[in-house]
């Protein structure tokens, strides 16, 4: 919200200065303003009292845990008295919710009617803006009344599918209006003050509305994902703005299709500037018109020029501009910024009654490149229409504001962002040409404005002709111009099948701010052209090149993943496989063989995934999709069970791709200290892999399915819920009298003498528990146990479903030897049980894949629990040890690297304090909970014991400000002297009271399980913990 879109200059002028002063005004603003929201909501979330937890409390609380702004969704409805109690559904979560932001938008209408009241020293700029907002407010409300309307008849008139295209695009339309608003003081110094005055206000609908907007995808998914029979086919998702076989929107009716198209249409009226029509004026002509009007209503716009500002107003609903032809037909104006105007209202033709269409007409801005943002036309009507037109001015040609919009053999011609907004919108056929700037700036095609991950909203551009108008052609290499740059934080542009020009940069994207490079979606398929070749593109990572219709059209996930294991990672397997043995350095040794051993594991994980998609065992129904833009949806994800993963499809998969994702990172930490062509080889070996993972990752979204489970508080036999009866047995079994496979004997007097040994005789891939039993003695050895080693049990007096127990772990290295590992584990769904790892720096290595330490001991001293698994540990003791003088202690050091990936550390009821060895210096030796590996690194304390070891501060940097706005660390009810909160860090990452609701997802039963659950079960949200 505090990145405005009307700085276009930021970077290309000597305004730079100024803006980013401002920015960092808004920035900072925006901050204060968000710390008061959240101490507000915590005290009166501490406030309440028990007896909130009632069912209704409980559906209250579910709903709004799916939400990006949990505490504001559920704090704004139960703070009103009687609102909660008369909820017994989601739907009837959102319902309220929506109520409550009705009477918030309402609200900060009067506040800016009461500036232009009594604030007498507005500008002419601050007057448009304000009654810019008030359009704004006008149009959100009416868009709040259509969603209230849709969710009441839900589910009954229409499509599931439909119902959830129709409120996503509506809350999504609500909440672009919010940013426009904001938009508008971005320009004078003096406008800062008025946007003071609404800022806080706007933030609050806006974040409302995301949570509405969040609570309908999956109440829609839910509902859809429960609809389909059964069947493990791959069925594709309906989609109503799909571009059907004739090259039109679904929605768009046969009868408009022949209005468009048609030679001969008759109009209802005429307008033309001879005076030989019905009006003289287009204004003229639709102030006319009838309003709601449910038939078309033509408006036939004879061959001329007419200069003057249009607008056709919310209530005139399916209304037609029709005129003699785009060379004929020319409405035309120059309102500008520059000039007094705003960006929004700078429009020389703005639509937002719904279902318009145009055709064979000019929308044109005459202000001039000098003049800054000056639009011709400006559409925020739903399911609207134009088709053979143009759009000609210079920077902010056409403002594709909101809702949904189609454009078929059109001409946009601009520099700067010339086809921006926030609509979901489809360009076909259509030519885009950049035209000659200003000194000093660079063209921009395109700037989207997602500003959520759940809109609905986006620019495909298909078939079109991307190039040059004549002005720019002989100067087109002194004149960068690219495909796009991100105007919000998830913007999302997708440019396919298309002829681009040399005109476009190599680069081909242009960034607005790095931050958003990470969050936005920029694709490119199939085109053709001078400046279609993507060798030299842009390395974002919200940027790809997709390489095959089954990137962009429905499809088989399993084959897209056998693609993936089969050519990506053989590629990066064989050039990696080419340096094994050739080098004399020991641990570029060392690094080669354990990437080979790293793709070997990614090559079983994407089988894994692979299997579970395309033969999905039992009660089984998997449902996927390639939408619009791209992006893989998990509409179903139920699997009864099996031999691999946990039975519950979508969070497998999640599991699975987080592991094969981080063994590309972890073969990279293998070369740190190395350097030469072998590891920049590598490195570029393994980028496609990452990449096509990454893809794949961020894609799946899994459905929580609305079925009951019901949940157990943990006691103290409580196990994973994915652990079978039999093998809770066997680990709490006494060891007399233990059944055991085979015998591990230092003294010769089992089957082997070695644990390696007893391990390598072991079945591969076994359906049943394969039980090692290790007889008392020290074993100095390494010992691995490989994927194919799978149901293992190592018994002491470590391949999927591992277990040990009463087994001490240990690498006698020493502080000074640094990295030292005792015990690494990659074993999905492996279990610990009383055992002990011991060593210094890097102790235990819990890599990837789920895993559950129950009663442990672990000890060390710099990030002795390190990885990037999804882990729980539970009831264990963690002991800090004297390492060296310079050393501090850092207990975790979690390492995930995508945001998508569902991986962290949850230590629960534990017991965090000093070995023996370091107790006399416990007050000269700092020791810290953990510190950020990588970017998104995510671990959080619960319910645990920290004695006065733990400092004050609580967890400690990695380097500078590294993730400390993108990592999650959390503490829920610790005790002890060192779990005082008041002088922990004040990171943005940082959550020092997580509330019931965030802590209850790193339980057991939520985060390794992702236990599935329903708002009607009544099962309260703090089950799992105590």
């Amino acid at each position: 919200m505090t990145h405005i879109k009307d700085n276009v200059f930021a970077g290309m002028s000597d305004s730079g200065k100024f803006t980013r002063k401002k920015k960092l005004f808004f920035i900072l603003l925006s901050t204060i303003l968000l710390v008061g929201a959240i101490i507000g909501v915590v005290a009166g979330v501490a406030s309440r009292k028990r007896s909130n937890d009632t069912p209704s409390h409980a559906i209250l609380k579910s709903s709004c845990s799916n939400t990006r702004y949990p505490e504001l969704c559920y704090s704004a409805i139960a703070s009103v008295p009687g609102a909660a109690a008369k909820i017994s559904t989601q739907k009837d979560v959102i319902e309220a919710s929506l109520n409550l932001i009705i009477i918030s938008v309402k609200r900060n209408y009067f506040t800016v009617k009461k500036i232009l009241k009594t604030r007498k020293s507005l500008t002419k700029r601050e007057k448009t803006a304000l009654h810019d907002c008030l359009e704004m407010d006008d149009e959100t409300l009416d868009e709040l009344r259509k969603t209230k309307n849709e969710l009441e008849e839900y589910p009954k008139k229409k499509s599931l599918n439909q119902y959830a295209e129709d409120l996503k695009i509506l809350v999504s339309g609500a909440m672009t209006n919010q940013d426009t608003c904001i938009d508008g003081f971005s320009h004078d110094k003096a406008d800062k003050e008025v946007r003071k005055l609404l800022l806080k206000g706007e933030m609050h609908v806006f974040h409302m509305l995301s949570n509405a907007l969040a609570m309908i995808c999956n109440l829609t998914n839910t509902d859809m994902l429960n609809q389909h029979p059964i069947s493990g086919r791959n069925l594709v998702e309906e989609n109503v703005n799909k571009i059907d076989s004739d090259g039109f929107p679904k929605w768009l009716s046969a009868g408009d299709r022949r209005l468009l198209q048609a030679p001969n249409v008759q109009p209802n009226v005429v307008v033309a500037a001879d005076g030989s029509g019905n009006y003289r004026t287009v204004a003229a002509a639709v102030a006319a018109a009838p309003e709601g009007s449910s038939s078309r209503y033509i408006i036939r716009i004879k061959a001329g020029t007419y200069r003057e500002n249009v607008e056709v107003p919310r209530k005139k609903s399916n209304i037609m501009f029709m005129g003699d032809g785009r060379r004929n037909t020319i409405i035309t104006a120059s309102r500008n910024v520059v000039d007094g105007s705003t960006t929004f209202n700078s429009y020389t033709v703005a639509v937002v009654g719904e279902r318009f269409l145009a055709r064979d007409i000019t929308f044109q801005n005459t202000a001039g490149p000098s003049k800054g943002q000056a639009v011709a036309l400006r559409v925020g009507a739903d399911l609207s229409a134009f088709y053979q037109c143009d759009m000609l001015a210079y920077q902010d040609t056409l403002y594709v504001h909101s809702l949904r919009q189609f454009y078929v053999k059109c001409l946009v011609a601009g520099t700067v962002d010339f086809i921006f907004g926030n609509a979901a919108v489809v360009f076909q056929d259509c030519d885009l040409h950049a035209r000659r700037p200003n000194r000093g700036q660079a063209n921009m095609f395109t700037a989207q404005g997602r500003d959520d991950p759940n809109q609905n909203t986006g620019i495909v551009i298909q078939k079109c002709r991307i190039g040059a108008t004549s002005d720019l052609l002989p100067v087109i290499g002194s004149i960068r111009s690219y495909l796009g740059r991100p105007w919000r934080r998830y913007s999302r542009t997708v440019v396919m099948q298309n002829t681009i020009s040399n005109v476009i940069d190599p680069l081909g994207w242009n960034p607005w701010t790095g931050e958003f490079l990470n969050t936005l979606y920029y694709a490119e398929y199939q085109n053709t052209g001078a400046g279609a070749g993507t060798g030299n593109r842009v390395n974002w990572r919200g940027f790809r090149v997709l390489t095959n219709a089954a990137d962009v059209q429905p499809f088989t996930v399993g084959r897209y993943l056998l693609r993936l294991q089969g050519m990506y990672v053989k590629e990066a397997t064989n050039i990696v496989s080419q340096y094994v043995n050739k080098s004399h350095d020991t641990r570029l040794s060392y690094a080669i063989n354990g990437c080979l051993d790293l793709l070997d594991y990614t090559t079983t994980e994407l089988i894994w995934t692979q299997s579970a998609v395309e033969k999905p065992i039992g009660n089984a129904s998997v449902l996927f999709s390639i939408d619009k833009f791209g992006c893989l949806s998990i509409k179903s994800a139920l699997n009864a069970g099996g031999n691999t993963g946990t039975g519950v499809l979508g969070f497998d998969l999640k599991t699975w791709l987080s592991a094969a994702l981080g063994n590309q990172d972890t073969c990279m930490d293998g070369f740190l200290g190395t350097s030469g062509s072998v590891q920049n080889s590598i490195a570029g070996s393994l980028k496609n892999v990452t990449t096509q993972v990454k893809n794949v990752l961020g894609m799946v979204r899994p459905v929580r399915p609305r079925h009951a489970y019901n949940e157990r508080k943990l006691g103290s036999t409580d196990f994973p819920p994915w652990m079978s009866a039999n093998d809770r047995r066997l680990l709490e079994a006494p060891t007399t009298g233990l059944s055991a496979d085979v015998v591990v004997a230092t003294d010769g007097s089992g089957n082997f003498t070695s644990i390696s040994d007893a391990i390598s005789t072991a079945p591969d891939n076994s359906t049943h528990r394969f039980v090692i039993y290790i007889k008392k003695g020290v074993y100095r050895e390494n010992v691995e146990v490989k994927k194919k080693k799978k149901n293992l049990m190592i018994v002491g007096d470590v391949g999927i479903g591992f277990i040990a127990r009463d087994i001490a772990f240990e690498n006698t290295a020493g502080p000074e030897k640094h990295q030292a590992v005792a015990y690494r584990s990659d074993s999905d769904l492996s279990v610990l049980y009383r055992c002990g790892f011991y060593g210094y720096q890097d102790t235990l290595y819990a890599h990837s894949l789920r895993q559950f330490y129950r009663e442990c001991v672990i000890t060390g001293t710099v990030d002795f629990i390190f990885g990037n698994s999804v882990v729980v540990f539970q009831g264990c003791r963690i002991l800090a040890k004297k390492g060296l003088s310079s050393q501090q202690n850092i207990v975790t050091a979690h390492g995930r690297i995508d945001p998508d990936q569902n991986t962290g550390f949850s230590l629960q009821f534990c017991n965090i304090s000093a070995d023996s060895d370091l107790l006399p210096f416990v007050n000269s030796t700092p020791t810290y909970l953990g510190r950020p590996w990588k970017q998104y690194s995510r671990t959080v304390f619960m319910q645990s014991y920290m004695t006065s070891a733990i400092k004050p501060k609580g967890w400690l940097e990695w380097d500078g400000d590294f993730a400390l706005s993108t990592l999650y660390y959390g503490e829920f009810l610790n005790f002890g002297p060192g779990a005082a909160l008041r002088g922990r860090v004040n990171w943005t990452g940082y959550h020092a009271k997580m509330t019931p609701t965030q802590a209850a997802t790193f339980t057991v039963a939520q985060f390794i399980d992702g236990n599935l659950w329903l708002p009607k079960t009544g099962v309260k949200y703090t089950a799992g913990l105590v």
